[in-house]
């Protein structure tokens, strides 16, 4: 493939299919300790995480986690642009624990048994989407 100089550009992908599934805030935190840069991609500079999404009233809240932040918000509804009160994003977060923490529980015994995947992507999902929502694994399984 013949590359034109000042037209076109090379890049380097740094996921592998185990990354693109994790939160955007874990990968950029991945990146940068390991290859000492801050992914720029439009999946990590956009506003909201589309691996953590809850379902609203036709449209879904992102959450917005900033690299390096412990403060999580929800991003206005993509409808109908209501914001997430706070005791939403609250029950949210708490689900989102909740079913993080079994998910971790699961494959930890999946692991130590050494049971054969057999449906969707085989990964071990280091946290799931929100509560509500079982769009966002690429693998469909979820």
């Amino acid at each position: 493939m013949d590359v034109a100089p000042g037209e076109d550009e090379l890049t380097i992908d740094y996921n592998n299919e185990r990354n693109v599934i994790q939160p955007v805030h874990m990968q950029r935190a991945a990146s940068l300790a390991t290859k000492e840069f801050l992914c720029k991609c439009p999946r990590c500079s956009a506003h909201g995480d589309d691996t953590r999404k809850a379902k609203t009233c036709g449209g879904h809240h992102l959450v917005h986690q900033p690299t390096g932040a412990d403060a999580v918000s929800l991003v206005s509804c993509s409808s109908c642009g209501a914001a997430a009160s706070a005791a939403y994003t609250a029950i949210l977060l708490e689900g989102e624990s909740a079913v993080a923490a079994e998910l971790r529980t699961i494959n930890e015994i999946i692991d130590r048994q050494r049971l054969p995947r057999r449906r969707g992507c085989g990964a071990p999902h280091p946290a799931p989407p929100l509560v509500g929502c079982r769009a966002a694994w690429p693998c469909g399984l979820h």
